[in-house]
C-alpha cells in the first residue's frame, strides 16, 4: 500500500487483522451492462465502508480496483482487540450495504 507515512505505522512487528471488502456484485453488473456513470454509487459504497471501518478503529489501507484492504490493530502496540473490531466492522458493512439496493434499484436480494 501507499507505505508507511500513509497508513501511519512504526517500523515495530504487530499483529493486526486484514479485513478485505469488494464491490457489491449488483453494482459492478449495472456499470457492465447500462454503461451509466455509476461514480456516485461507488462513492455511497465507499462512505459506508470508511464510516464502519472508523467506528471500529479500522483504517483502509488500500483501494484496488473494486477492492479494499482494510487494517484494525494499528492504533498503538497492545490493540488486543482488533479481530473483533474487524469481524463487527464485517458485519456492519454486509448489514448495511444491502440498504443501498433502494438507491441502486435493485432487488436486496440481488
Amino acid at each position: 500500500f501507499g507505505g508507511v507515512e500513509d497508513a501511519q505505522l512504526s517500523r515495530r512487528e504487530a499483529q493486526a487483522t486484514i479485513l478485505f471488502t469488494e464491490l457489491p456484485k449488483p453494482l459492478l453488473d449495472l456499470e457492465r451492462a447500462q454503461g451509466v456513470d455509476v461514480l456516485a454509487w461507488r462513492r455511497d459504497y465507499a462512505t459506508i465502508v470508511e464510516q464502519v471501518v472508523r467506528k471500529y478503529h479500522g483504517q483502509v489501507l488500500d483501494y484496488q480496483g473494486d477492492a479494499q484492504m482494510i487494517g484494525f490493530g494499528l492504533r498503538h502496540q497492545d490493540d488486543m482487540d482488533h479481530a473483533l473490531e474487524a469481524t463487527a466492522a464485517a458485519l456492519e458493512i454486509v448489514a448495511r450495504v444491502p440498504l443501498l439496493a433502494e438507491a441502486w434499484k435493485v432487488t436486496p436480494e440481488e
